[in-house]
Order: C-alpha cells, then sequence, then structure tokens
C-alpha cells in the first residue's frame, strides 16, 4: 500500500487519504467520498424522479378535471342549446294552434251571423204562409191531403188539436202539426221546407202518413 507523507506534521499516511488523517482526523477517504456522492446522487435523483412523478399526476389530474369540465360545459350547451329549439318548437306550435282556434271561432261566427240572418229574413218574410200550405197540400197514403187527415185524426174525442206552427231557420222553415192525446202526450208532425220548395219530413210520424219523394 503505497503511503504520502504530510508536509504539515510529517507522518505518513495511505493514499487513499485525501487529507492527512492525523491532521484532519476526520477526513474522509477517497473511496468513502465516492460512496456518499453517489448516495447523494442517488437521493436526488429519486426525489427528482418522485417529485416529477406526483407532479405529472398532480397535472395530469388537472387536465382530466378540465377535460371533465370542458366535456361538462359542452353538454350543457347543447342541452340549452335543444331546449331552446323546443321552446322555440313549442312557442310555433301553440302558435298555429291558436291562429286555428281564431279562423275557425271567425268561421263559427260568420255561419252563425249568416243563420241569423236568414232566420231574420224568413221570420219577416209572408214567405212563410207559403211553407204552410205547401206542406198542408201534401198527398197522404190513405188519400187526400196531409192537412185532411190530420184534422180527421183532431176530431178524436182523446185528441186537443193545437194546430199548425211555422218556425223560420237558415235553410227555410220548419213547419208543425201539433197535438195533444189525452191532455199529456204531444203528437208532432214536422217538415222542413226550403227556399228551392222542396219538402222532407223530420220525423217517423210525418213519414208515416205522407207519401213524399226527394
Amino acid at each position: 500500500m503505497p503511503f504520502m507523507k504530510c508536509p504539515h506534521c510529517g507522518k505518513q499516511y495511505s493514499d487513499k487519504y485525501d487529507d492527512c488523517p492525523f491532521c484532519h482526523p476526520g477526513g474522509i477517504s477517497k473511496r468513502d467520498r465516492i460512496s456518499k456522492a453517489i448516495l447523494v446522487i442517488l437521493i436526488t435523483v429519486s426525489c427528482v424522479s418522485f417529485g416529477t412523478y406526483h407532479a405529472n399526476q398532480y397535472f395530469e389530474g388537472e387536465r382530466a378535471k378540465e377535460r371533465a369540465e370542458t366535456a361538462r360545459i359542452e353538454t350543457v350547451k347543447k342541452q340549452n342549446l335543444i331546449q331552446k329549439e323546443k321552446d322555440v318548437e313549442k312557442s310555433r306550435l301553440k302558435k298555429i294552434r291558436a291562429d286555428r282556434r281564431r279562423a275557425e271561432r271567425l268561421v263559427k261566427e260568420k255561419e252563425a251571423a249568416m243563420k241569423v240572418a236568414a232566420i231574420k229574413k224568413h221570420a219577416f218574410s209572408d214567405s212563410w204562409k207559403e211553407a204552410q200550405q205547401a206542406v198542408m197540400q201534401l198527398p197522404c197514403k190513405t188519400g187526400g191531403t196531409v192537412d185532411q187527415y190530420l184534422d180527421n185524426k183532431a176530431a178524436i174525442p182523446a185528441i186537443e188539436d193545437l194546430g199548425w206552427h211555422v218556425y223560420p231557420t237558415e235553410y227555410g222553415y220548419e213547419v208543425e202539426r201539433l197535438l195533444l192525446l189525452n191532455q199529456r202526450m204531444q203528437l208532432k208532425y214536422r217538415w222542413k221546407y226550403l227556399e228551392s220548395g222542396e219538402i222532407t219530413p223530420l220525423n217517423g210520424k210525418a213519414i208515416g202518413i205522407q207519401g213524399w219523394t226527394r
């Protein structure tokens, strides 16, 4: 083993020491110094690796949170857009229904006004007399006229004759002969008279006594 001589104390020491172990009792050998240096490097590398790993984990977590938040915001935007489109469509359909109801109401009001006008026209016209006479002169299945048949029926003691009645309608008139049986049961014979002169029975009793064609 080679030895070295200390210039300060003159003592010899092994060359594995950097400094004289007699002058510097705490002296460290080259091997120990290298070992310490390696240990420090390993510890430093481990700390850096550990810190880098956890830093990467942290930043990756933050990036994942950011991506999740971005995805959530996009989802909310899409949902809001879909809801807005639904609201617009709902408003459009609501307006269409309201316009349709308004149009139907106007048509009904117009029809009602026309009916009222037609009824007033017939009510204040003498044509109701023509309607009554036309019905009275209708032929009866048993012979004679409808008026004659009903007069004969009204002559029965149990029947009271309540006479002819004419009601104006939008299409012309409704003509009715009313009899009262035993002071309780009404016997109605009813016809529809159009402005064109066409006459149509409206109930079974009228059909039963009158031979008619459309």
